[in-house]
């Protein structure tokens, strides 16, 4: 009769070389055979890493450096984000239409955003209407913009009484 130990639907194939005869396996008792070896990890590949995202992605290749000849001819590490804003601004410089709309796109999305102060004593009194009247129409689209709002809500919601603490009336 063949040794039980070397079957492998047999009950009594998990049994340690030095178990008793009457070792079962079971809840809590593990095969001998199947358990972890000492020095040996019980997840040797490890977890997932898990999927990064487009975004992630993206800042990391922005991020990473190389190496690029400057105008002296040494070799420096620029990030990729750096050499790229160079090469837009040197497009932009050459007057591509393309380059200079983007850079100023940039700029503006992207921009210190110090406002540009103008010395209202030296605008011509034409310059002054032609202002007065932007702001006023501007004035008149926006309160006409809440009444549309007011009247397409009501009166009783939260949104209509902020757009008439915003207006005034």
């Amino acid at each position: 009769m063949p040794d039980d130990t070397s079957r492998k639907g047999s009950a009594r194939a998990g049994k340690p070389p030095d178990a008793p005869a009457n070792y079962e396996v079971g809840y809590g008792r593990t095969p001998v055979r199947t358990r972890f070896q000492p020095g040996q990890s019980g997840n040797p590949r490890g977890r997932r890493k898990g999927t990064k995202t487009i975004g992630k992605v993206l800042a990391e290749a922005l991020a990473r450096r190389m190496a690029v000849q400057t105008k002296n001819g040494e070799e420096r590490k620029m990030r990729m984000q750096d050499i790229i804003i160079e090469g837009l601004v040197n497009d932009a410089a050459r007057r591509d239409p393309r380059a200079l709309k983007l850079l100023f796109m940039l700029m503006d999305r992207h921009g210190e955003g110090h406002e540009t102060e103008i010395d209202t004593t030296a605008l011509q009194p034409d310059d002054l209407a032609i202002i007065e009247t932007f702001l006023a129409s501007s004035r008149a689209q926006e309160a006409s913009n809440v009444r549309r709002v007011r009247k397409v809500r009501g009166t009783t919601g939260i949104f209509s009484r902020a757009c008439v603490l915003a207006t005034g009336t």
